[in-house]
């Protein structure tokens, strides 16, 4: 499903739990509104049962990648976020932005 819109838009999705989950995607909200958006993000990309891991499993594979890595790659950028370090900045950012994701844009330099 590679290059097709539904995999445009599952990269889309995935991008954007990264981004939220990282506090990158956040915008106005309230500050209820952002915390909702940070924990429900968190849960889609590193559960480990229930309906969130599901739906990470079938946004991953019309995305075509792999959930397991997706959410190894998120918590170590989750922790990263936690700690103060843009898990999201230079080439990974903009690769990111540009819907080109796979488990290789979340990982490497910082820069």
């Amino acid at each position: 499903m590679e290059g097709t819109p539904e995999a445009a838009l599952a990269s889309a999705v995935i991008s954007q739990a990264i981004a939220d989950a990282t506090r990158n995607g956040l915008g106005c909200e309230s500050i209820g509104s952002r915390l909702v958006a940070i924990r429900e993000a968190r849960m889609f990309l590193t559960d480990t049962s229930g309906k969130w891991k599901e739906a990470r499993e079938s946004w991953c594979a019309c995305a075509g990648v792999d959930p397991e890595e997706i959410r190894r790659k998120a918590i170590k950028m989750i922790e990263e976020s936690d700690s103060g370090i843009n898990p999201l900045s230079g080439k990974r950012r903009a690769k990111l932005k540009r819907g080109r994701l796979s488990a290789d844009n979340l990982e490497g330099t910082h820069g």
